[in-house]
């Protein structure tokens, strides 16, 4: 599953607010780990910096608890699971490749130009390919181009 996937799927509800758009947390989990709602409380309770990043919104007299985009990726990274594991690989390969093109800028321009392919440049010069082992993920949503909704997805 991709980042992609997971946001876009009917089985996360999603709402814009104050002009970005925020992730039901228990419908997250439930997609990628056990079962939503209970493992969203252990997860709160057990990490508290979980649940400082979760907004409680009221929709159709529901009160729930939402993330942003910031807060759904800081959140795959605390489920267990075949299906986040994949999320977790791909963000760890992708902040690998953020931290080489740090170091060489040059990188971040042959990404954007579609020729980096995988492949990294180390500081000799010489080139490796990133995690050959990590399946393909494609990139995170920019900004709100994420699949959009209105508070009548959360219409019961």
């Amino acid at each position: 599953m991709t980042l992609q996937e997971l946001l876009g799927s009917k089985a996360v509800r999603r709402v814009e607010f104050e002009g970005r758009t925020f992730y039901t947390a228990s419908d997250v989990v439930g997609v990628l780990g056990k079962s939503g709602s209970a493992q969203w409380e252990r997860l709160k309770r057990d990490e508290p910096q979980l649940a400082r990043l979760a907004r409680k919104l009221v929709i159709s007299q529901e009160e729930i608890e939402v993330l942003d985009l910031t807060g759904v990726l800081r959140l795959i990274q605390s489920i267990d699971g075949p299906r986040a594991a994949r999320l977790k690989l791909w963000l760890a390969k992708t902040a690998f490749q953020r931290l080489c093109e740090a170091e060489n800028p040059e990188l971040a321009a042959l990404r954007a130009g579609g020729s980096m392919s995988g492949m990294a440049i180390r500081r000799d010069g010489s080139t490796s390919a990133f995690a050959e082992s990590a399946p393909a993920m494609s990139s995170p949503p920019s900004g709100t181009s994420a699949a959009r909704a209105t508070a009548s997805s959360f219409a019961t």
